[in-house]
């Protein structure tokens, strides 16, 4: 069963400061998006908050980039010339498999877009613009936390060992 689309939701109310990240690194963010200001204003916003920030002008830049750099992070515009983020995302996850991917767009993604069965299995989540920095940041931070089964519990309630 592939897990559902979501949109990042934040947490916390915007204003509230939040947790700092403590990776064993500063995790890598590919930003693809054919609006220089924005790319740039992202890579920017990034690199100032324990990221390491690289931008491409388009989806073939930035899955020539990912094959050299291997981002942990994908943040990626939908509509760009060339190579869509959407097809991007999924050349670069079939590469690195461990790639978060967050597509970014103006308008609400597509009924096919989130029915499509490869965003499902890769569990690409949506971000509509414009955004907070302070949403990214809280999005892309909680993206990185491992996710951690739960416990096997007897049927006393004690755990098993």
């Amino acid at each position: 069963m592939s897990a559902p689309l979501k949109f990042c939701q934040p947490s916390l109310p915007l204003g509230v400061p939040l947790p700092e990240a403590r990776p064993s690194r500063e995790p890598k963010v590919l930003i693809a998006d054919d609006e220089p200001a924005i790319a740039d204003t992202l890579a920017l916003i990034l690199n100032q908050n324990g990221f390491v920030a690289r931008a491409a002008s388009d989806g073939e830049a930035a899955v020539r980039l990912a094959a050299r750099w291997r981002p942990d992070i994908l943040l990626t515009d939908l509509i760009m010339p060339r190579l869509d983020g959407f097809e991007a995302a999924k050349l670069i996850c079939s590469l690195y498999p461990q790639c978060r991917v967050f597509l970014l767009s103006a308008h609400l993604p597509s009924h096919e877009l989130r029915e499509d069965p490869c965003a499902q299995f890769h569990g690409f989540q949506f971000l509509t613009k414009p955004l907070h920095p302070t949403l990214l940041l809280h999005c892309l931070r909680s993206s990185l936390q491992p996710i951690r089964p739960p416990r096997a519990r007897s049927s006393y309630g004690l755990r098993a060992s």
